[in-house]
């Protein structure tokens, strides 16, 4: 049985697949990504055009992708600074004289100074949790939630830095 909607559907997709996908590879960078993306468009077009009536079914296609790139771009962000080991950092603090600079030479100026001392503290100074909350004399929950903030704050200042 053929579906009048399947129909409308397939002619739909056809004439725009190609605008839509060559949108999201100008984007992406990424033949398979863009496949993904395209797909995932007109499948929440499909299921929403079910429901209601899209007056401009190609600009609504087109505003799903942008949403779907938007997430896309911010993922791809997301991963590819989420390797920063701050734990290696001393593999960086190395100059061309094959010195060790400090990390507080390493790390953005902008670090508020609770940030700065729990970073130093665990990664220049090697501390556990445990030396870590008796020195600053919090709980030990306390100190990883910290360090948690203060390697993310880091992470998107050395980003917007450029300093590695």
């Amino acid at each position: 049985m053929d579906h009048p909607f399947s129909r409308n559907f397939d002619d739909f997709y056809i004439s725009n697949y190609h605008r839509v996908f060559y949108t999201a590879l100008r984007t992406t960078q990424n033949y398979h990504d863009s496949e993904e993306l395209v797909d995932e468009a007109f499948v929440i077009y499909s299921q929403k055009s079910k429901e209601t009536v899209i007056e401009n079914p190609s600009g609504y296609v087109m505003g799903v992708l942008g949403n779907l790139l938007r997430n896309y771009l911010k993922s791809q962000r997301r991963e590819k600074w989420s390797f920063l080991p701050l734990h290696m950092m001393n593999n960086l603090t190395a100059d061309e004289d094959s010195l060790r600079r400090p990390l507080t030479d390493i790390l953005p100026a902008s670090l508020l100074p609770w940030e700065r001392e729990i970073l130093i503290l665990r990664y220049e100074k090697n501390y556990s949790f445990e030396e870590i909350s008796a020195e600053l004399g919090l709980k030990e929950v306390s100190c990883r939630s910290r360090l948690c903030r203060a390697k993310t704050r880091c992470q998107k200042l050395m980003m917007e830095e450029e300093k590695i």
